[in-house]
């Protein structure tokens, strides 16, 4: 499949693949609505947003400290204790008044990379205070969550009963029903994404250059002679801009175009401890077709 030249992106949007080059599956890609569980329970940077609040009287975005998605579907989430946001949802309680609200969860690749925004996430729907009954039981459910901790988190715990989600990410622009976002399952790579990326710079430079040479080589040709087009694509930059348990993403630069190329795994994986085999296989049939 040939690469397309990559246009710039629209302020904030992430930019879209471009060319694809998968083995066979069953299955190739998440769901909306497992795209949208996976940003909103991990990506990088989460905002809080209610509607009415001033919001040139803050310094920074209120983020919550720890967040979790239920069973219901519902976003659990800890605040500080002196956030507004948590005055506004006690007061709205007090005098049953419904309090609107979006969480924005912004993902940003981990690696350095122009365009660097992966996707984004918006649930909206109402916020309320948590029971006392459930108190102890939520906060266990968050220390266990938080990667840095066992103790239970202080703070607020405030919940948003999701009413309505939308997803723009590498994959599409997606809405996203309610009940379809709580039976979806978080990609289970997405916790160990940091790492496994950088140890693949670190580690495979050369593997990497040599599983996305054919795509730079198509790239170049399209923009250079045939002369200068092996030139071109010799200097193309490779860097791994996504993993998840379909496949690996990355970003390459021949001169200054950029395109995307998505590898697919034979099948999709159930957990980190499958990635290395399945790392192996991408590379060694790139090894095969560069012969």
């Amino acid at each position: 499949m040939q690469p397309s030249e990559k246009q710039a992106p629209t302020a904030g949007r992430p930019c879209a693949a471009t060319c694809t080059c998968a083995q066979p599956t069953a299955t190739t890609g998440p769901t909306p609505a497992e795209r949208a569980r996976t940003l909103v329970e991990s990506a990088s940077s989460a905002v809080l947003e209610v509607p009415g609040l001033d919001l040139t009287a803050r310094p920074t975005p209120w983020s919550p400290l720890v967040r979790t998605v239920l069973p219901d579907g519902s976003l659990l989430m800890l605040l500080p204790r002196s956030s507004p946001v948590v005055r506004c949802v006690e007061l709205a309680h007090a005098q049953s008044q419904e309090l609107r609200a979006v969480v924005e969860a912004t993902d940003v690749a981990p690696i350095a990379v122009r365009h660097r925004i992966r996707g984004r996430a918006w649930a909206g729907g109402w916020l309320t205070p948590v029971p006392q009954a459930d108190q102890d039981r939520y906060r266990r459910l968050l220390a266990s969550r938080a990667p840095d901790t066992d103790e239970p988190p202080s703070g607020r715990l405030v919940l948003l009963e999701v009413a309505d989600l939308l997803t723009n990410d590498l994959w599409g622009t997606a809405h996203v029903a309610v009940d379809a976002f709580a039976r979806a399952t978080p990609d289970p790579i997405a916790p160990h994404e940091l790492t496994l990326l950088q140890h693949l710079v670190a580690a495979h430079p050369d593997q990497l250059e040599r599983l996305t040479r054919p795509f730079a080589r198509r790239l170049a040709e399209l923009h250079e002679d045939d002369a200068g087009a092996g030139q071109a694509a010799a200097g193309a930059t490779v860097v791994p801009l996504a993993l998840d348990r379909f496949g690996l993403r990355v970003r390459f630069t021949v001169g200054r175009r950029i395109a995307d190329a998505r590898f697919d795994f034979a099948q999709p994986l159930q957990g980190p401890e499958q990635l290395r085999p399945a790392m192996h296989r991408l590379f060694h049939h790139a090894a095969l077709d560069a012969g």
